[in-house]
């Protein structure tokens, strides 16, 4: 059994490796602080010769078999059995893979203590909080059709109507902006036009 130890760089090692075999290694774990649930990442041989990778709820590694479902409708190939994801588990119990802490939402977290940016996070929590790219909603985030121009006029409209559209489309800018222009990073943002 070949283990590597933690790595101490801010991002998740993807080279560890767990299990004799080789064919299912548990990269990390990671504990979802706005749903208060925990994972296992999992890499994996697929039927198509690639390496897949799959976040697994831990609490299914108690029962190695759902594990091995898991895998298998995720296109896993004859290597991954009920042995190897109980050996990659047991592996992971002798030596626990690196941990991170994830987050969907963006901005400030603690107290204004540390900000997180979907690439990266500051203050505190730099390299502890990740933000968590699997959970964005927005199917148009990834479309590569189409200009900015177009995406200007299409708000437009909808724009001339809504003070809070104009407010949450310019907000997440905005609050980046707070300490560039020397402002309290608490200080009251809202579409109130009667305060100062």
């Amino acid at each position: 059994m070949k283990v590597r130890p933690h790595p101490t760089k801010s991002k998740i090692d993807d080279t560890q490796t767990f299990g004799e075999d080789g064919s299912v290694q548990i990269v990390s774990s990671i504990f979802h602080i706005d749903d208060n649930q925990s994972f296992n990442v999992v890499k994996f041989p697929t039927l198509s010769g690639t390496t897949g990778k799959l976040r697994i709820p831990r609490e299914l590694f108690r029962s190695p078999t759902k594990v091995t479902d898991l895998l298998i409708k995720a296109n896993a190939d004859a290597s991954v059995t009920v042995h190897a994801v109980k050996t990659a588990s047991e592996a992971a119990a002798v030596s626990p893979p690196p941990h991170q802490e994830i987050t969907r939402r963006a901005g400030w977290h603690i107290d204004g203590l540390s900000f997180v940016y979907p690439t990266e996070t500051f203050g505190q929590l730099s390299g502890k909080l990740l933000y968590d790219r699997d959970s964005q909603i927005n199917p148009a985030l990834g479309l590569m059709q189409g200009s900015l121009e177009a995406w200007n006029d299409g708000l437009r409209e909808p724009c001339k109507y809504s003070d809070y559209l104009i407010f949450t489309t310019s907000v997440a800018a905005a609050s980046s902006l707070l300490d560039v222009i020397g402002q309290d990073r608490r200080c009251h943002l809202s579409p109130s036009w009667d305060q100062p």
